[in-house]
């Protein structure tokens, strides 16, 4: 009989926060094996602002953020980020 901890692959490392929790929403961490240290993200402090969009451009950021596997709110977050960040390059 082969022990259940043999078949377990290790954990990856990650760059990003967003690298991390992309592959554990997508993966069981009780498949893997989890390393002693691990590292430390901080998140960056968050303002909550609120914006009016025409209800058919909801539906397709809900709609794809859905297909994403995140939510709404995170994906706009994330849209804006890379937006800015192509913007000052």
């Amino acid at each position: 009989m082969s022990n259940l901890a043999d078949k377990k692959k290790e954990a990856p490392d990650f760059d990003t926060i967003e690298d991390l929790a992309e592959f554990w929403d997508a993966h069981d961490s009780t498949d893997f094996t989890l390393k002693e240290t691990c590292a430390v993200f901080e998140r960056p402090e968050l303002e909550q602002i609120s914006i009016r969009l025409p209800k058919p451009v909801l539906a397709q950021l809900k709609a794809l953020a859905q297909a994403s596997g995140i939510g709404h709110t995170t994906l706009a977050r994330v849209i804006i980020t890379r937006h800015l960040s192509q913007k000052t390059q």
